[in-house]
């Protein structure tokens, strides 16, 4: 017979449930960071400093989608670790790196909001001094993680070998585990809420001064107050998400390091709780894309500009897979090269089909049409 199900978690109903769940987290963060990177790398225009910043997000979140998002469900099911020991210490470090530098990048960012708009005459921050501060970002966020990598090991039980963490002493984990709440969200917190408020209160300052100026100046400079706002508005909303996502999971970490449970019904609760606060948790990285198209004009535009590049692509491709190249006489030539019209007429005689043609080579570029002068500007 087989045994029964400890708890409902152990359950092939919920067993398939928390698949598809972390299976929807993967593919949407995936898929978006990946989208974010690519407008970014891909049009220099974009190349901001905030930006830049961004992109460190989605990379740290891609982090977590390829690594915890695909292999804390296999860990748990699998019931007994057949992979590699250093895959456990890679899978427990790697969580801790993605968070932190999350939380510090988020913390540079509203540093820099804070540093432009309250000493405009001050010299922007250049993108090496960016790159710098983004190397510096993960170094720190790797030596914060190295106890994560030192004492998670994995540990054989009754003929059934895990991945947990070992203390060398039972106060260690109290310690580390209430400094790195400390670290990871309650000083940065209260840095990117510090420096949010000042800039809020700075741009409701100044919007009542330019109310005193002449009309032409006035509506420009309220042009760039509301644009300043409005990237303000989008970065608060990315920190408020990330720390509602976060903070359960790591107050059940402090509360489980701290009462450490030994009995199976206890454990069996908090193996149904860890899996909640971690999915909510893995959850942050698939927000970010989303608050990006919504709230940010030039996100959005280059979205859609990829989207339908992407589509325009694949129409072409498609058109030349079933064509080939066009045989006129005894000659073969480009496609590309062809005029229009010449095309509509062959293509009418050759597939008639292809009904949807003279939209497709409407252009053969994806160049972004998108117009980033009075949105952002490239010191920001």
């Amino acid at each position: 017979m087989s045994k029964k199900p400890a708890s409902f978690i152990e359950t092939p109903v919920a067993e398939g449930i928390i698949y598809f769940c972390y299976g929807c987290i993967f593919i949407l963060g995936l898929s978006g960071n990946t989208l974010v990177m690519a407008v970014v790398f891909m049009n220099k225009n974009m190349q901001t400093i905030t930006n830049i910043f961004i992109t460190n997000l989605a990379i740290s979140d891609l982090l977590l989608c390829v690594v915890d998002v695909t292999f804390t469900p296999i860990a748990f099911y699998s019931k007994h670790w057949r992979m590699p020991n250093i895959l456990c210490k890679i899978i427990a470090m790697t969580m801790s790196v993605a968070v932190h530098v999350s939380t510090l990048t988020s913390t540079a960012i509203a540093v820099n909001r804070f540093l432009v708009i309250r000493y405009p005459l001050l010299p922007r921050m250049q993108a090496g001094l960016c790159s710098l501060l983004i190397i510096t970002i993960w170094l720190i966020s790797i030596l914060i993680s190295i106890p994560m990598g030192v004492f998670y090991k994995t540990d054989d039980r009754k003929n059934i070998t895990i991945c947990k963490l070992i203390w060398p002493e039972e106060s260690s984990k109290e310690v580390f585990a209430l400094f790195g709440f400390l670290l990871q969200f309650i000083v940065p917190s209260f840095i990117i809420i510090y420096c949010y408020f000042n800039v809020s209160k700075i741009l409701h300052v100044r919007c009542k001064h330019r109310c005193r100026t002449s009309h032409k100046t006035r509506a420009k400079e309220e042009v760039e107050i509301r644009r300043k706002r409005r990237t303000n508005k989008m970065l608060i909303s990315v920190v408020i998400i990330f720390s509602a996502c976060w903070i359960p999971f790591n107050i059940f970490w402090v509360i489980n390091d701290v009462k450490n449970p030994t009995d199976d019904k206890t454990k069996s609760q908090y193996t149904t709780i860890f899996f909640i606060c971690h999915l909510i948790a893995m959850s942050s990285v698939i927000y970010n894309p989303f608050i990006y198209g919504w709230m940010n004009e030039n996100f959005k535009n280059e979205f859609r500009h990829f989207f339908k590049c992407l589509c325009r692509k694949s129409q072409f491709d498609e058109i030349e897979r079933l064509n080939g190249r066009i045989l006129t006489g005894n000659k073969q030539r480009d496609l590309k090269k062809i005029p229009k019209q010449q095309i509509l007429v062959e293509l009418k005689e050759r597939k008639s089909e292809i009904s949807s043609f003279p939209d497709i080579i409407e252009s053969n570029t994806c160049q972004s049409p998108v117009n980033y002068s009075n949105d952002v500007t490239t010191s920001e």
